[in-house]
């Protein structure tokens, strides 16, 4: 699926990595990188280190100019299960897709602990003319613990 999205031939290389986050210890989220080689084929790991976001922009000067995310409720693999200390959770998967100047770029899956982290949206509908537009802002909330 993602040699699909990254429009992949199976002669193309990508760069691939996992990380996992914590809180205080805790693991919140699991996160599933692929990003195209041809558009950074030197990619420096040490830049997971801190933040993705800055590395590509601020290092690599590259700006994602078009992206989409679908969210959906999964249970967890036998690995992810093992990464989250073998609680019985559901997990939030996010799946964000982006491209860079209409080619592209990356695919993320994000697995965030059903159990720490909520979807909340802010609905608006603006009247001109009588037109309707509908703006809708999705979050996705980190649950405070009881």
């Amino acid at each position: 699926k993602v040699a699909r999205m990254l429009e992949l031939t199976e002669n193309d290389y990508i760069h691939f990595f996992k990380r996992l986050r914590t809180a205080n210890g805790e693991p919140i989220v699991i996160s599933n990188t692929y990003i195209t080689y041809d558009m950074i084929p030197d990619f420096d790991i040490k830049s997971l280190e801190s933040s993705l976001n800055v590395y590509l922009e601020q290092t690599r000067k590259i700006v994602r100019t078009y992206g989409s995310s679908y969210v959906a409720a999964v249970l967890p693999d036998k690995e992810q299960k093992a990464l989250f200390n073998n609680r019985d959770i559901a997990l939030l998967k996010q799946e964000l897709f982006w491209y860079v100047d209409g080619k592209p770029f990356e695919v993320t899956n994000h697995y965030f602990a059903g159990d720490r982290f909520a979807i909340s949206e802010e609905l608006s509908v603006i009247r001109e003319n009588d037109k309707l537009d509908y703006q809708v802002i999705t979050k996705l909330e980190k649950l405070v613990a009881d």
